[in-house]
């Protein structure tokens, strides 16, 4: 079914703002080849953003990015020790190394690249953690080993949900499994950041660019998972807008030369923090992590 709504532009490639349910969408269809040559060809090497040369760096990561996000998970549900967690798009293992950090053990993570398979099973062999926590799937076979499965109770997608290209299949297969009662993500969402990257379309699009070609809003996660069965259970708001802000403004200040514009920048700087917490107390923050639970 064709999108309807208004339109928004950012680095040349045109987005549709679906007037039914709220979702910022590319006004072209995600392709199977599209994801193959993003996330498994040499020719684009996406997997390169996730390898730290040494384990210290490795656990750096986890410790800075994943390990919160593995809290939340921990602090809000309830009998978080009975979980058996499906990481979906486990990439290189970061996610499934938090979780053992915060003393959640069963766990399984399915990746289709197998660059970051390979360096994943690497350092979580460093780290004390078994190689077949992480396993190299097509995305038809995970789908396949999440509808026969009876183990799993829990699905975490961390910034994964926005790249899957068969989303309703995906989304179906879920509902169908009536083990998985928590689906647990995290999403980049349609915000004041993506407003930013259309007005400075030479500035390094953080949000709007490369794989993602479509972005959540509040609206349209909540349509799509109450479609399919799911409901809020606890939410975790806050962005890098006012960062994105402050960096594109740094940045064309710079090139123009604008001494005192940068002076202005620098105390704007100052006040990121206060500025962001607005947004996100307001659920317009540029990311959103968020538990579903099935009733």
């Amino acid at each position: 079914q064709r999108l309807t709504g208004e339109k928004i532009k950012v680095q040349n490639i045109e987005y549709i703002y679906c007037n039914k349910c709220d979702h910022l969408n590319g006004i072209y269809q995600d392709t199977e080849r599209f994801i193959e040559t993003i996330y498994k060809t040499k020719s684009i090497n996406y997997s390169k953003n996730y390898f730290e040369s040494e384990k210290k760096n490795y656990l750096k990561r986890v410790k800075n990015i994943y390990k919160p996000k593995a809290e939340f998970l921990k602090s809000n549900i309830k009998n978080y020790n009975k979980l058996n967690i499906l990481d979906f798009g486990a990439g290189s293992g970061y996610f499934l190394a938090a979780l053992k950090e915060v003393k959640i053990n069963n766990f399984l993570g399915l990746e289709i690249s197998n660059d970051q398979v390979s360096y994943g099973k690497n350092m979580l062999k460093k780290i004390h953690i078994s190689t077949e926590k992480l396993k190299c799937l097509s995305f038809e076979n995970s789908l396949k080993l999440i509808n026969k499965s009876n183990n799993f109770n829990c699905i975490t997608l961390m910034g994964v949900l926005e790249h899957i290209s068969q989303l309703s299949k995906f989304m179906k297969t879920l509902k169908n499994n009536k083990k998985i009662k928590i689906i647990y993500l995290v999403v980049p969402l349609f915000s004041l950041t993506a407003v930013i990257e259309s007005v400075f379309p030479k500035i390094f699009n953080r949000h709007l660019g490369g794989s993602h070609t479509h972005l959540f809003t509040e609206n349209s996660l909540k349509y799509l998972f109450k479609k399919n069965g799911f409901h809020p259970h606890s939410e975790w708001w806050f962005g890098q807008d006012f960062n994105d802000l402050a960096r594109s403004l740094e940045v064309t200040s710079k090139k123009f030369k604008n001494i005192a514009s940068e002076k202005v920048i620098s105390q704007i700087q100052n006040l990121i923090d206060d500025f962001q917490i607005v947004l996100d107390k307001k659920k317009l923050s540029s990311e959103v992590h968020i538990i579903f639970s099935r009733k």
